[in-house]
């Protein structure tokens, strides 16, 4: 029986028709919506991130915007990890000396946060990365083609998304998908690499709405389950509700990649935003012939190899349908798991 109607008939029995009895039915009804509502929901109203939440990972990126490296890693709990995984010291000094790194490297490096979405201790940032390569880098970031390279003086435009998780005001956890592959484009290292779509966009004068903070279970929970039906889609090889390019796209990966499988790890859900962070992987026993995923594959023989990197997907929905997806991936892993990048 509806949880509701046993509350009215169990008013009914004991009401005298009294407004105070009347009162306490509507209270006792109110909250038998509201708990069957977060019941039905997976209680997602209780995990709105906090505001101080948010307030850490945008106070991370003020002190990289202003050079201020032990700043930054000061807001890390002292056991954070990477992508889940430990790191070889204290987390503080781990994330300090790689962002000390990134300053050398690029003096002028700033990140422009262009989109936050948050759910309970996830924090999600859209970031467009710009820079200049008027420095010497020393250790393996962004791919390690920098280490030791002298100044190209060339000027990066780029995508990130960087993923954080946040508890008790410190970053405990953090995951990072970016266009390292179109940052090398344009410094000259990889000539016949592509920028990313996403850092195109991101570069443009195109806007990107800004997800809204409005938290309603049901458009979340159709979204979810939309993202989530894109992805088992596309796992079952049963593209024909898929828009057409993102069908030839995705034709072109499984002749490369033909055992291509996508392991959705985390999402976060708010307003007209879900955001995935997702394991692709797969064996290169095929010929690319579409410049997809930074186009270096295009005509390359199969190696055979397998590769397994991270992809973040920043989709923006409406009525339940995918209108734009801004992601982020490692096509650089791709290319050196395939040993395609030697250095």
């Amino acid at each position: 029986m509806n949880p509701a109607s046993i509350v009215i008939r169990a008013a009914k029995r004991h009401s005298r028709g009294g407004r105070v009895e009347m009162k306490r039915v509507a209270a006792a009804l109110s909250a038998t919506v509201v708990v069957v509502t977060c019941i039905a929901f997976g209680s997602r109203m209780a995990e709105v991130a906090p505001d101080d939440s948010k307030t850490v990972v945008q106070e991370f990126f003020a002190a990289i915007n202003r050079g201020d490296a032990k700043a930054a890693a000061a807001l890390f709990d002292a056991a954070a990890t990477n992508y889940s995984e430990p790191v070889p010291r204290d987390a503080r000094a781990f994330f300090q000396t790689g962002v000390e790194d990134i300053l050398r490297t690029f003096p002028d490096w700033h990140m422009q946060v262009v989109d936050l979405a948050a759910e309970g201790n996830d924090i999600v940032a859209l970031c467009r990365v710009t820079g200049t390569h008027n420095g010497v880098g020393h250790l393996p970031l962004n791919g390690g083609l920098l280490i030791d390279v002298p100044p190209t003086g060339r000027k990066i435009d780029v995508a990130h998304i960087h993923w954080f998780q946040v508890r008790n005001g410190k970053i405990v956890d953090h995951a990072v998908a970016r266009d390292d592959v179109g940052m090398y484009r344009q410094l000259g290292i990889l000539q016949r690499a592509t920028v990313s779509e996403t850092s195109q966009r991101l570069a443009s004068t195109e806007p990107v709405a800004r997800t809204p903070e409005q938290w309603t279970p049901a458009i979340i929970e159709r979204n979810r389950q939309a993202v989530r039906a894109f992805f088992e889609q596309e796992n079952a090889r049963d593209t024909a509700k898929l828009s057409v390019p993102v069908q030839t796209g995705f034709k072109d990966i499984l002749r490369t990649f033909p055992d291509w499988h996508w392991n959705v790890v985390r999402i976060v859900g708010q307003g007209d935003s879900v955001v995935a962070l997702v394991r692709a992987s797969g064996t290169h026993q095929g010929v690319s012939e579409l410049p997809v995923n930074g186009a270096l594959l295009v005509g390359v023989q199969p190696t055979g190899k397998h590769f397994e990197v991270w992809h973040i997907h920043w989709f923006k929905l409406a009525e339940g349908r995918v209108t734009a997806d801004y992601r982020t991936r490692d096509d650089f892993g791709v290319y050196k798991q395939l040993g395609l990048l030697t250095k």
